[in-house]
């Protein structure tokens, strides 16, 4: 962009047309995209059971599997009853699409009341778990997001719509 800009001043002569062009010619590497893979069920298992507990809560990790919800979603979410169904309220989410309300599977609804509260800081549940996975050999691909795509995946394969995985997640339609 640089040198496009530089190019454009010169060709309005708003700087020596001699001036060779410092911005080009010039082989930068390109930005890495972070792609997520699909986690099985057996690596997550591995994941929180591998280690000794000691400060580590799994339930986080468990309610984005089964949800996909991101990790900061989980955290700043409040817990809601609606229609008699207790949800996680999202309103401070990453995109309009992403304010929600998240049905608690049945099987976690009690875990969810009981340690909802302590999961505050994302960042640190994120590290744990990324500390916990490095140490099992697994790489960047499989991260805490790696529950997020586990789900949608599974989500489309059971029958689902995209705009209804997009609704359930929530991104934008057709995203």
């Amino acid at each position: 962009f640089l040198g496009q800009i530089h190019k454009h001043a010169s060709d309005r002569e708003k700087i020596p047309q001699n001036l060779a062009n410092p911005f080009r010619e010039h082989t930068l590497p390109k930005e890495a995209k972070q792609s997520y893979g699909f986690m099985s069920d057996d690596t997550l298992r591995d994941i929180l059971t591998a280690i000794p507990r000691s400060s580590f809560d799994p339930w986080p990790a468990v309610v984005a599997r089964h949800s996909g919800m991101r990790i900061s979603e989980i955290c700043s979410s409040e817990l809601r009853e609606v229609d008699g169904v207790l949800c996680f309220a999202i309103e401070d989410a990453k995109t309009a699409a992403g304010a929600r309300l998240v049905p608690v599977r049945e099987s976690l609804i009690d875990v969810v009341r009981e340690r909802k509260p302590s999961w505050v800081n994302h960042d640190a549940i994120s590290k744990q778990f990324g500390n916990r996975k490095r140490k099992l050999g697994l790489d960047r691909s499989q991260s805490f997001h790696s529950l997020r795509v586990t789900f949608t995946t599974l989500v489309a394969r059971a029958g689902y719509r995209m705009e209804e995985c997009a609704w359930l997640v929530g991104h934008e339609e057709g995203k």
